[in-house]
């Protein structure tokens, strides 16, 4: 999975307890008294914590997690085409704000074009988090099979870590804000 809730923000610990509010089940007791269920009161704060690591005592939520997650991402590279029809290669270094953007129609014969993107690293966050690309799927297939047609692929880098995410002739529901987003990225199509 390409967001671990559970894994410490601060000192990266994957050994964490997870928080519950409102009245405990006698089935809960076991798990608190091994330390992996923290009591968190009886009613639910409007800010809430769903997590504690056991190593530093930190405490986080689910939504500070992916926050996280997606802030660690230092770029991602796409690309989608057929065997008929133009062929997009995108990739993005959000860090610096480099693009790379490269375009053919039978054969990668054009050299790619690389340069600083327009589009403001402020809302990338953003952007990213509202298409759900850490949620997608690894991969989609149509439900028949079709021999001919539209691949694409996305590799996400985050630190030393890819993550990839590919389909043929099929997409994640977020796919056309996916592209929608590439190409305010490059100011150059993707699709």
């Amino acid at each position: 999975m390409a967001i671990k809730y559970n894994v410490c923000l601060d000192c990266g610990s994957n050994k964490s307890a997870k928080i519950i509010y409102g009245m405990p089940t006698h089935e809960v007791k076991p798990k608190v008294e091994r330390g992996d269920i923290i009591l968190g009161g009886c009613s639910l704060p409007e800010t809430h914590k769903d997590y504690q690591c056991k190593s530093c005592g930190f405490e986080w939520s689910k939504e500070e997690a992916v926050d996280d997650a997606y802030r660690k991402i230092t770029s991602i590279k796409a690309n989608i085409g057929g065997f008929f029809g133009n062929s997009y290669e995108i990739e993005w270094r959000i860090s610096t704000g480099e693009v790379t953007h490269l375009y053919w129609e039978i054969s990668r014969e054009e050299d790619p074009v690389t340069f600083n993107t327009t589009y403001h690293n402020a809302h990338y966050l953003d952007s990213i988090k509202s298409i759900n690309l850490l949620r997608w799927k690894r991969d989609y297939q149509p439900e028949e099979m079709v021999l001919d047609g539209t691949s694409w692929s996305v590799e996400i880098e985050k630190g030393d870590k890819v993550i990839s995410k590919h389909g043929c002739n099929a997409y994640p529901k977020t796919w056309e804000q996916f592209c929608e987003l590439m190409e305010e990225v490059s100011g150059k199509t993707f699709n």
